[in-house]
């Protein structure tokens, strides 16, 4: 049914501040379990992120939408998603002194999004594909230490003769290079 979400307003707890940081009309955030989307950095600087659309029914305009607080006070909302093709359920995570969102494009694979300077500056996508006969993959959730990323995320089909599973990507170079472990055995995209 159509309705106003309901929601318990956070104005009268202690030093609670709400803020709006965006807005979309896509309303299937988390299929069940929300990822990595929002960071707060030791500098008091925050990251955030959501799946973001305003075209309603097919959502072609649907990505990641991002927004920055740079200590002071939070960017402009987005208007448009970072990727420039059709993604969904983002994860975010810091990447030395940059950040990257690993989003799945609902086809054939992620597409990993990542700039040198949070907060500023032009993203770069790069396609990241299925392994091992193609299949495509949804729902990542990246993380990092430092130059290394890791990326856990479904597979959508049978994978090394196993149907839907998890798949694990490393990247020592900050996502410049992958190698992934299935089933017991390592190979490199």
């Amino acid at each position: 049914p159509n309705h106003s979400p309901v929601y318990k307003s956070t104005s009268n707890i202690p030093g609670v501040v709400e803020e709006q940081i965006g807005g979309t009309v896509y309303d299937v955030q988390s299929n069940a379990s929300v990822s990595n989307r929002i960071y707060a950095y030791p500098d008091g600087t925050i990251a955030g992120i959501w799946t973001m659309g305003f075209s309603p029914t097919s959502y072609a305009d649907r990505g990641t939408g991002y927004n920055y607080f740079d200590g002071t006070v939070w960017g402009d909302a987005p208007t448009a998603r970072i990727e420039p093709v059709r993604t969904g359920w983002p994860s975010y995570c810091p990447l030395g002194d940059g950040e990257v969102v690993v989003a799945h494009d609902g086809s054939v694979g992620l597409r990993v999004s990542k700039r040198p300077v949070r907060g500023t500056g032009a993203w770069t996508t790069t396609s990241l594909p299925g392994t091992l006969g193609g299949a495509g993959m949804t729902w990542p959730r990246v993380t990092s230490s430092g130059n290394v990323l890791h990326i856990l995320v479904a597979a959508a089909g049978a994978n090394a003769g196993l149907n839907l599973p998890i798949l694990y990507y490393r990247s020592a170079d900050g996502g410049t290079t992958w190698s992934v472990l299935n089933s017991g055995a390592g190979s490199s995209l």
